[in-house]
């Protein structure tokens, strides 16, 4: 054997591989080492020279490979693939692939680092072997190639062996199946994750398009029910603005009268409408409450029967009644004279009178004018209790009543013949300082209202709860230490001119403290009163602390204060007898007849009115009757005695 054929010992510095190592366990200098070995030729020496010595583990007798054509020009290694290049990518020498001639290759096993074991393998060409005349290129007919080892003899290693390493592959180390299978399950699990993050992505997705898809149809259900809204905003806005405002003037047309829900009667409305208000049949309205009727044409008397008024017209004398003047404003509530914004007109046999009427003068009516329908709805109001009460079901009503009560009548003093023989005041009477001619229909009411303002108010003539004027005006001269004070319109006029008096007189301290009080008012206040008596004397009953507090203050119903006619007023806001002495005081006590008011309850009177000396208290009454109060020093119940109207 040459020396080109000599065989290198194992793991000889001039070539060939370290015993025991395998090409991926090699340091960079003995993998170069054994590549050169390789390109040489050393391991077909190798396999030579075991075949010369017998050593073949594989058959006893070895098949002669013939040796390589050489070719004058060709590099020793040319037709072979390159193999060991150290690939410093994964620290272990790596291989260089070409493609075989004919297309095809042959796997040979190569470790690969990127699996931790033998599990790839280098392609190498698959090239038919010189001068081997079995099948190839050169000769595809031949018979096939003897592939076993052994030179055709048959492979006596185990069928365990061969499915272990059919290809004489080392095998794996159990640290390298430990790393392949955890490999694996990263593989496995990280294919996991994936694809459960796409699962969970596809549902978002999924949810985001239904959340959408929900927000657009509750956005064009929220425009519909908005347009809708509108729409129905619209059409209500135009039928209330064509319903209300009809196309013919309200004096056009007729006009239907419902009492109790039944239509009564229809009448023209240019025979109804005046100005703001309207006019009313009273004779069906009577009809409707059973009301007794008579007297003439030109006073036609009322009455609101009870359950003593006997079957004749006349009445007792203690009925309600209510009379009215035809062709006149002037009407008689309870003997007590007021009037009306429009004048009674009389129709036939058929009394019309203002429809204010029954709106400011009559209790437990229901009153409703419909101008856009023509209608006009007067009913009585329901007894809410009663008629739950009741076990046939029947339908009770409020009895009905009129605001303004009568007077009891009072027992005769003795007469003086000197009243009514007082003449009416004359300019040197009055000598009025200023100019106060505006206010003279106020201070001296003549006609019918000359008499409209006697009204008696004490322990035996109280008023109730209902009786409230319908007059109330604002309180000019009040005083500042008062929020709103209010009075009726005659008295409130005049006593402006007598303020403007005493400003001229130089009384710059004068004001009024008290007004109108309602009866709820004045109830609370007594009620007040009474208590704080009861807590300073608890021995005491309720009987002796309201006569106690009577002394000093009026029970409820009979505090003047609640007619409107009535204020309390002095320069200091105290009320007590110290005001008598005042220059104020003087002049009012002189002059206050003039504007129409005298001083309610005067000293050395108490007996006759039942109430102590107030010298801040006035009472309006007209310039007509405070003249002969004044002249002939009486009080109000004394004059009211001695005249008869």
């Amino acid at each position: 054997m040459n020396q080109n054929n000599e065989e290198k010992p194992r793991g000889s510095p001039s070539g060939g591989r370290p015993r025991g190592k395998h090409p991926s366990q090699m340091t960079p200098q003995e993998f170069a080492r054994y590549q050169e070995w390789l390109n040489a030729g050393g391991r077909e020496r190798n396999r030579q020279n075991r075949d010369a010595r017998g050593q073949n583990p594989h058959s006893g007798t070895l098949r002669q490979r013939p040796a390589p054509e050489q070719t004058p020009n060709r590099p020793p290694n040319a037709g072979r693939e390159s193999r060991g290049a150290y690939d410093p990518r994964f620290g272990t020498p790596g291989t260089q692939n070409r493609p075989a001639p004919n297309g095809s290759a042959q796997t040979r096993g190569s470790y690969d680092p990127r699996s931790g074991g033998a599990g790839a393998y280098e392609q190498v060409p698959n090239r038919p072997r010189l001068n081997d005349p079995g099948r190839g290129r050169s000769n595809p007919g031949g018979p096939r190639p003897n592939r076993s080892m052994n030179g055709g003899q048959r492979d006596t290693r185990s069928n365990a062996q061969n499915r272990a390493d059919p290809r004489g592959r080392r095998q794996l180390t159990p640290e390298e199946r430990r790393r392949r299978q955890e490999a694996a399950d990263r593989r496995r699990s990280d294919e996991e994750y994936e694809r459960h993050i796409r699962v969970q992505e596809k549902r978002e997705k999924t949810r985001a398009r239904l959340e959408r898809k929900k927000s657009f149809k509750l956005y064009v259900l929220r425009l519909a029910i908005a347009f809708v809204s509108l729409a129905v905003l619209v059409g209500v806005g135009i039928y209330l603005i064509f319903r209300h405002a009809p196309d013919k003037p309200l004096d056009s047309g007729n006009i239907y009268f419902y009492y109790g829900g039944t239509r009564t009667r229809t009448a023209a409305a240019a025979d109804c409408v005046a100005g703001d208000g309207i006019y009313i049949c009273f004779n069906d309205l009577a009809n409707y409450l059973d009301m007794k009727e008579s007297g003439s044409a030109e006073e036609m008397k009322f009455l609101i029967v009870g359950e003593e008024t006997p079957e004749t017209s006349a009445g007792t004398g203690r009925e309600e009644s209510v009379t009215f003047v035809t062709g006149e404003h002037k009407i008689v509530v309870n003997g007590q004279i007021e009037l009306l914004d429009v004048p009674n007109r009389l129709e036939g046999e058929k009394i019309w009178v203002s429809s204010s009427f029954v709106t400011d003068w009559m209790n437990n009516l229901t009153f409703q004018y419909k101008e856009n329908r023509r209608e006009v709805r007067i009913a009585r109001v329901i007894d809410e209790e009663a008629t739950a009460k009741d076990e046939n079901k029947k339908t009770h009503y409020l009895p009905v009543s009129f605001r303004l009560k009568s007077n009891a009548p009072l027992d005769a003093l003795e007469e003086n013949a000197g009243i009514g023989l007082i003449l009416e005041a004359t300019q040197y009477e009055l000598n009025f300082q200023t100019d106060v001619s505006e206010y003279e229909m106020y201070m001296n009411p003549t006609g019918d209202l000359r008499d409209a303002f006697l009204v008696l108010v004490n322990e035996e003539s109280p008023l109730t709860a209902r009786d409230v004027p319908r007059d109330l005006v604002n309180v000019a001269n009040k005083s500042i230490s008062r929020d709103q004070l209010l009075l009726r319109e005659y008295p409130e006029r005049a006593l402006e001119a007598m303020f403007r008096e005493m400003l001229y007189n130089g009384f710059y301290d004068m004001a009024v403290y008290t007004a109108y009080r309602s009866y709820e008012e004045q109830s609370t206040a007594f009620e007040e009163f009474v208590k704080n008596e009861l807590t300073a004397d608890p021995s005491k009953t309720r009987e002796e602390a309201e006569d106690i507090v009577a002394a000093y203050s009026t029970r409820p119903g009979t505090d003047e204060h609640q007619t409107g006619l009535a204020v309390d007023m002095d320069n200091t806001g105290l009320f007590t007898s110290d005001f008598a002495w005042t220059r104020e005081s003087y002049w009012l006590q002189d002059n206050a007849w003039k504007f129409g008011f005298i001083l309610r309850y005067p000293q050395g009177k108490e007996e006759v009115t039942g109430t102590k000396w107030e010298a801040w208290h006035f009472r309006y009454v007209g310039r007509y009757h405070a003249k002969i109060i004044h002249d002939n020093n009486l009080c109000l119940e004394e004059y009211l005695s001695r005249i008869s109207y």
